[in-house]
């Protein structure tokens, strides 16, 4: 999953304040203005969460996938987390939908890859924040779907050479272009790293890895996979 970390642009802007000042024994016959410049605090900035894959679709993410969030002040220093189950906290820093906090894979001032969980509605809109110890940023309203169909990439940016790999178990790529890539034969099966690929049957608890013996955790909908935008679809196995 990406954690290449892009710098994070605040837009601020002149305000005017209008306050309102009342005691018991304090009246003031006209209210008082102040106008000033908002300044930016050392506190948490939320700004956009993308699909973990593509690094696409702001604000919509997919039922069980992983997305990244990209802010500032997400949390005190880069850590990637261990495995099965993936923490929902580290070192004080969490990511919460409604009232359940997300299975955390890695953490960082600027980035953070959290998993959506399976259980939610799909189609429904969701507030999503950021807590940093006793710092929290603002909602952000995301949109949780059913499926959101995304490939990972080896540059981790969403495009260029997809993460599939040959039947030898090498990276599905040109001669030379990649360090131990070789394309893919005739015949042959190929593994594809991918996301979004919606519900699945005996589905794992969230933030656990799926089951490596059956019964295994199968797509309820069934995915086409095409090479070239003409050729019939790959057989599936």
């Amino acid at each position: 999953m990406p954690t290449s970390e892009g710098p994070a642009n605040v837009e601020l802007q002149l305000v005017a304040l209008r306050v309102l000042v009342g005691a018991p024994a304090l009246t003031l016959a006209a209210p008082v203005s102040v106008s000033g410049q908002v300044i930016p605090s050392a506190g948490v900035v939320a700004l956009t969460v993308l699909n973990a894959a593509s690094l696409s679709n702001p604000r919509e993410v997919a039922l069980g996938s992983w997305v990244s969030i990209f802010g500032s002040g997400l949390s005190a220093g880069p850590a990637t987390m261990p495995t099965n189950p993936y923490p929902r906290q580290w070192n004080g820093t969490g990511v919460w939908i409604g009232d359940e906090a997300l299975p955390l894979q890695y953490v960082s001032d600027k980035q953070i890859n959290a998993l959506i969980p399976s259980s939610l509605p799909p189609d429904t809109m969701h507030q999503l924040l950021v807590q940093n110890n006793q710092a929290a940023s603002v909602s952000l309203e995301v949109l949780v779907a059913g499926v959101q169909r995304a490939i990972y990439a080896i540059n981790q940016q969403g495009t260029g050479q997809g993460a599939v790999l040959t039947q030898q178990g090498s990276l599905a790529g040109p001669d030379g272009i990649l360090p131990g890539a070789t394309p893919a034969r005739r015949g042959e099966v190929i593994q594809i790293f991918a996301s979004g690929l919606g519900p699945v049957t005996n589905p794992p608890p969230s933030g656990e890895s799926a089951p490596l013996t059956p019964p295994l955790s199968s797509t309820l909908l069934t995915p086409e996979v095409f090479v070239g935008g003409d050729s019939p679809p790959l057989s599936l196995g």
